[in-house]
């Protein structure tokens, strides 16, 4: 578990929340911002960012 995390900069920001390994949220959170922030208390987190591109009809 890993606990005390905040977050700024993404759709879904948290605030001193708790996450549990197996626990389905936190899952595909959004970045909104040029630069975000994460903290935490205890515990260790994996935090991924994969840079998604929008093709058109056309490609």
């Amino acid at each position: 578990m890993v606990k005390g995390i905040t977050s700024r900069g993404l759709r879904w920001p948290l605030q001193n929340s708790a996450l549990e390994l197996g626990k389905p949220y936190a899952v595909s959170n959004e970045i909104t911002e040029g630069e975000v922030y994460v903290s935490i208390c205890h515990g260790v987190l994996l935090f991924i960012s994969i840079k998604c591109e929008v093709m058109s009809n056309g490609q």
